[in-house]
């Protein structure tokens, strides 16, 4: 069986099939996570999609009239496209993986201070991400 090593955040999501909900207010979007064996993810992924959001989406990067790209994506593989990039933005899988570096090293040396009536000396470490 092959080892997958790496955690499930630092992996996309890739929309495989949509189904409308309810009242057709939103898409059930089923997803798999790229480069992990279906031995190790055998099952779909259930997101959902709200029809603002998807209304929203296609409006600021692809067209400026939804209705008129939804019909004619309704069953394309484009469609799946932005969905998947919808939801690994809604799930924070946009960035590359960075590991956070150990406790103790900050990035940068700097001066350390302390508050009034806190006798603790601190350091300002900036955020790598």
């Amino acid at each position: 069986m092959e080892q997958f090593s790496n955690t499930y955040e630092n992996y996309k999501l890739e929309a495989k099939a949509v189904i409308p909900g309810s009242l057709s207010s939103f898409i059930w979007v089923y997803c798999k996570t790229k480069n992990v064996p279906d031995a190790q993810e055998p099952a779909f992924t259930r997101k959902v999609v709200t029809f603002t959001e998807l209304s929203k989406y296609v409006r600021m990067n692809i067209a400026n009239d939804f209705d008129l790209w939804y019909r004619k994506n309704e069953d394309s593989p484009e469609l799946l496209q932005v969905l998947g990039n919808i939801i690994n933005t809604k799930d924070g899988r946009t960035e590359p993986y960075i590991p956070a570096q150990p406790f103790g090293y900050p990035s940068q040396k700097t001066e350390t201070f302390t508050i009034p009536g806190y006798p603790v000396p601190m350091v300002f470490v900036s955020r790598i991400c």
